[in-house]
């Protein structure tokens, strides 16, 4: 097989476009791991594509990207240097095989990319915010058996790393509806059946008291 060089992979993401594609240097290829995540994800949920296909996705994710971690947006030059690189970065480390055809470079998702993208997606997880919060709080009640102690850990710590508050250590609260996110969660984790979400009509005055004052104080309502 045709190895493949950075100027190579940048020929294939030209391909869409007439505008030249500057390249980075190999000591600034680190930077780019957050990037090559996003890059990996767009891969995964498309399966076996090209690299002309990709690309212009790509740059429409990498500019959400920054805008949303980095408060700023990628113009065409930044943009197209950090597909690029991307994509090298994600050959080199075996996550991804190139081949070329007739129609540009087929992009062929390996199992360790597959992993990586599992991962990255598991870690991109967030809860979504409503515009206008109805005043309710969700529970989410997880009461996991002691032979899945490891899905239940790292559950845990995607709870928590989610924001929800823990009143006792399998009852944790949200002011927003968690649903999709925690059984996503709960079904990367294999712990599905243990876990359940639901709105809160009426609870304890002392601890709807003690959940307000932890949420307000992180300004989440």
């Amino acid at each position: 097989m045709k190895p493949y060089s950075k100027a190579s992979i940048a020929a294939g993401v030209k391909e869409y476009s007439p505008k030249p594609i500057a390249e980075l240097s190999d000591e600034q290829i680190g930077r780019i791991k957050a990037y090559g995540q996003v890059l990996l994800g767009i891969i995964a949920i498309a399966g076996v594509l090209t690299v002309t296909a990709v690309a212009p996705s790509a740059l429409s994710a990498l500019k959400l990207f920054m805008k949303l971690r980095y408060k700023r947006k990628l113009n065409y030059k930044e943009s197209t240097k950090k597909v690029t690189k991307s994509f090298y970065y994600l050959k080199e480390n075996g996550y991804i095989k190139l081949r070329q055809e007739k129609d540009g470079y087929r992009i062929i998702l390996t199992k360790k990319g597959l992993v990586k993208a599992q991962e990255a997606n598991f870690n991109a997880i967030t809860i979504k915010k409503p515009a206008v919060w109805d005043g309710k709080f969700w529970q989410v009640a997880a009461d996991i058996p002691t032979k899945y102690r490891s899905g239940a850990d790292v559950f845990r710590r995607k709870t928590k790393e989610l924001g929800l508050f823990p009143l006792q250590r399998t009852l944790w609260f949200y002011p927003f509806d968690p649903r999709e996110e925690i059984n996503l969660v709960a079904k990367i984790c294999g712990i599905s059946s243990f876990v359940t979400a639901m709105k809160i009509e009426k609870f304890d005055p002392a601890d709807k008291k003690t959940i307000k004052k932890h949420f307000k104080k992180l300004s989440i309502i």
